[in-house]
């Protein structure tokens, strides 16, 4: 049971990785957000988009080494990484509303900002 729990874990965090690092492009950001085609994230909210990516896809692959060792979960990972872009990917094609609270999540910690979304 605990396997199944951590494999469910690496593909959530994958995907969720993988969807904080999309929404730094600016096509993604103006989706998610339905701002106008002018607005631009933030560097403020692109350096946290970057950080809290990198370390939700870190803990995907720390998660799969604790579900299947360090072999075989990297190779698992590998392969999970592969199955949540597509997701990221046919997400933003046709429902990228649905990362918006997402973005809204990540922006709303934003301290240093009084903006991070763009929004003056």
């Amino acid at each position: 049971m605990a396997k199944g729990s951590l494999a469910v874990a690496v593909f959530l965090a994958g995907y969720l990785g993988c969807a904080l690092l999309a929404l730094r492009q600016r096509p993604h950001f103006r989706a998610a957000s339905a701002q106008a085609p002018s607005a631009r994230p933030s560097a403020v909210l692109r350096a946290r988009l970057l950080y809290a990516g990198s370390i939700t896809l870190a803990l995907s692959l720390c998660c799969s080494w604790l579900a299947q060792g360090v072999a075989f979960g990297s190779l698992f990972w590998v392969l999970a990484l592969g199955a949540t872009s597509m997701a990221v990917t046919f997400t933003l094609t046709w429902r990228p509303h649905w990362l918006g609270p997402v973005l809204r999540g990540v922006a709303a910690g934003s301290l240093t900002s009084p903006s991070p979304l763009g929004r003056n």
